[in-house]
């Protein structure tokens, strides 16, 4: 959770403020070490910006994209954040989605902001997403077969590893940002909504290393500008203990 704050939302300087944040969680469903389960979740945070600067920008599903929409700085005494999420895994099958709604107060007026995601993959070798009730959270996936090959008298042996695909629709919007904001972006010409479609496939080496190939196609609809489209396709290599 509060993803919306360590991605979608930059504080303008060192000071910091004051943060109170809280999370219920619940798991109404779970059976087959969470093989099958449905999870439920809400968040809550209230933030005393101390600089009363904050800035909302978001980039296209990926860190090496562009910034395509942009509230601009703006003057904010504190601001509160709501989210709900969904989670439930079916087998092989998963699906996940969260909601997001962040109200700002200022000298300068009121804002709302919004944003939401929609998330479906399914393994083909069979696997289920791993999950970690006791922390609530999606945890390490370990293959059936780890990914290997080797040439033995009878020609190559191989294991297949994990192989998932995946799809993903998210939406940001910032429409709500006045177009004179405050120093240092004092105009913020790409408020507006962005809404993002990925498609993927993700091969699982072992628990620790796996390859990603995704495509993401976006567009923004501004408030004061043309609107923007582009697309974006991504391989990643990784390897983490």
């Amino acid at each position: 959770f509060d993803d919306f704050d360590a991605i979608e939302h930059q504080r303008v300087g060192d000071a910091q403020g004051v943060s109170v944040v809280g999370r219920a969680v619940t798991t109404p469903y779970y059976c087959q070490d969470g093989r099958y389960f449905v999870h439920l979740g809400l968040m809550g945070s209230w933030t005393s910006d101390r600089d009363h600067l904050v800035r909302m920008r978001t980039r296209p599903e990926t860190h090496e994209g562009p910034r395509f929409v942009d509230s601009g700085t703006l003057p904010v005494d504190d601001y509160f954040d709501m989210g709900a999420q969904m989670a439930v895994n079916w087998g092989p099958w998963s699906v996940q989605s969260e909601l997001f709604w962040r109200h700002t107060q200022g000298a300068a007026g009121n804002y709302d902001f919004y944003g939401a995601y929609a998330f479906a993959s399914y393994f083909i070798t069979g696997e289920h997403r791993a999950y970690k009730r006791s922390a609530a959270h999606f945890d390490r996936l370990k293959p059936y077969t780890n990914f290997w090959m080797v040439r033995g008298q009878d020609g190559v042996d191989w294991g297949w590893g994990a192989w998932q695909i995946l799809a993903r629709w998210s939406f940001y919007d910032v429409s709500n940002a006045p177009l004179q904001g405050a120093l240092p972006v004092p105009d913020n010409p790409y408020a507006g909504v962005e809404t993002n479609f990925a498609v993927g496939v993700n091969w699982y080496w072992n628990p620790y290393a796996r390859v990603m190939l995704d495509w993401t196609y976006a567009w923004a609809d501004y408030n004061h500008t043309p609107n923007g489209e582009l697309s974006i396709l991504g391989m990643r290599f990784q390897v983490d203990w």
